[in-house]
Formats: structure tokens, sequence, C-alpha cells
């Protein structure tokens, strides 16, 4: 299934304008074009959540929080 596939259902079940105006609901890393086959839930994406969802072999990682709250000031990647 892909990635935007998924988000789809999950609109069904929460849809996005029931979300609070402060809250940021949907994708917030990653492409809508990929694949998932195994999906991760926890409440915040963490050092030890992420790393748990990889070492079980998840594609994506569901979270009740966003991980992306506040706008962003930069994103150095060095």
């Amino acid at each position: 299934m892909l990635i935007k596939d998924f988000i789809k259902i999950i609109h069904q079940l929460a849809p996005p304008d029931l979300a609070a105006e402060w809250d940021n609901p949907g994708l917030q890393v990653g492409s809508l074009k990929g694949e998932v086959r195994r999906v991760g839930l926890c409440l915040d994406a963490t050092v030890e959540t992420v790393a748990s969802a990889r070492a079980n072999g998840c594609d994506l990682l569901l979270t009740h929080h966003p991980l992306i709250f506040h706008p962003l000031k930069n994103m150095i990647t060095d």
C-alpha cells in the first residue's frame, strides 16, 4: 500500500478538518509515494520510538503528537 492510500484511511477515521487550528495533522516527513507494509504506533516520535519502529521493520511511524508542531527555524543536514 502507498503511504498516500494509508493516509486516506486514517483521514476517514480522523478527519483533518476536526483537528484544532493549532494542530499539525498529516504526513510530516517522507513521501506520499512511499510504500508501507508495517506501521508502528506511538504517542511521540522520540529517538527511542523511531529506533524501535526501525528495529521492528516498520515503514511508517504513526504518532498521536506531531513531530513538527511549531514552525521550523532551520534544518541543517551536515
